[in-house]
């Protein structure tokens, strides 16, 4: 981890043990302070992004710290192996800072917290949702840094929890679709960073392949399986334009979507999904060569067609369906034996009661 003197703005390398550090949330403007600038502070000086690191830097030192990490300057970024480390250290860099200094660019100083946090582009940002997270301590400055108290309504606004705002919560015991939904409105400038950006949160680790897309975002599910029996991370909910029909099927069902989203804005409805009490997934599943391998139990129910080949999977969650709960699940087409396609329906799917329901296949692919 390298650090930036707030003093002589000379960068340190440390290892193992840090000192004492605040660390910058910020969005990226025009003309930043890049790390081969720290080299050359003449020139760094003459870069509009010069002054974001110097208020920075006072900022800190007020705090009484001699030492700030800033993604800008910090991070050399031409070192494809140093990128890649530090973008899986990132969570762990803002976790373990003294305070972090939320900077809202563009918050006008009369302007009221909860309103310029509202309509600021920094609640956008897919990175600076880790931003908010991790941190033990996090102050909001506005455009002219001064310091702005409160919290501005940041959980109303983000529509995350504030037990995992303050710490008090730990992330390891949110549903995985809740903290996809907190991620399915923000937004990166890189596509593989919808993906990326999201690693601290589920506490995983892979390698940074820019270039690859939307792959990135499958490579990061294919990971959260490795790490969790959380059956929610398949709680999520095509587009239309993901759907792919089938000739010939049955025109309640469709194919082509799999048991992966494509993207974080797939989960934008899941935080309204709750845990059964005392639910526990018993059974395993992992990813394949021929698709998602899932051994577990399935309900045989008869659709309104008639059709026998219609299974709801329960994902050991519920959902509100008018004045009750009802189990969660995804509808399944049985297309060869063991072998399941998803059914594509524009809403959360809880357990039908339109036919018979009890019998069980024990594999789904």
């Amino acid at each position: 981890m390298r650090l930036l003197h707030i003093q002589d703005l000379t960068l340190k390398e440390f290892v193992g043990r840090y000192p004492a550090y605040a660390i910058l949330s910020h969005t990226w403007e025009d003309d930043e302070v890049l790390f081969a600038d720290i080299a050359n502070l003449e020139h760094a000086r003459t870069k509009a992004g010069f002054n974001k690191v110097q208020q920075a830097c006072r900022t800190a030192a007020n705090d009484g710290l001699e030492w700030i990490w800033i993604d800008t300057c910090c991070i050399d970024k031409s070192s494809s192996a140093e990128l890649s480390e530090a973008l899986n250290s990132m969570f762990q860099w803002y976790e373990g800072s003294v305070v972090c200094y939320a900077y809202i660019s563009d918050m006008l100083p009369d302007e009221n917290l909860a309103h310029g946090l509202k309509k600021s582009r920094w609640v956008t940002r897919g990175w600076t949702l880790q931003e908010l997270i991790a941190p033990d301590t996090i102050r909001f400055f506005d455009r002219d840094w001064h310091k702005r108290e409160g919290d501005g309504g940041i959980c109303d606004i983000t529509q995350i929890d504030p037990n995992v705002i303050s710490g008090r919560c730990p992330l390891s015991s949110i549903p995985v679709c809740h903290r996809m939904a907190w991620a399915a409105s923000r937004v990166t400038t890189r596509i593989e960073d919808r993906a990326y950006s999201l690693l601290g949160i589920f506490g995983v680790n892979m390698p940074m392949l820019y270039g690859e897309g939307g792959r990135a975002f499958v490579r990061l599910q294919h990971e959260i399986i490795k790490s969790t029996n959380d059956l929610s991370i398949f709680a999520w909910i095509p587009r239309e334009d993901q759907i792919i029909s089938t000739q010939g099927q049955s025109p309640q069902f469709h194919s082509g979507i799999g048991l992966l989203a494509p993207g974080p804005e797939n989960f934008t409805y899941s935080s309204s999904v709750k845990r059964i009490v005392d639910s526990v997934f018993d059974g395993e599943f992992s990813v394949t060569n021929n698709g998602i391998k899932i051994t577990n139990e399935l309900k045989l129910y008869q659709n309104k067609n008639g059709d026998e080949r219609a299974y709801f999977f329960g994902l050991g969650h519920e959902i509100r369906d008018g004045t009750r709960n009802k189990e969660l699940g995804i509808d399944l087409y049985k297309c060869a034996p063991n072998m399941f396609s998803r059914v594509g329906r524009p809403e959360l799917s809880s357990l039908p009661y339109s036919g018979p329901a009890g019998q069980t296949e024990r594999q789904v692919v």
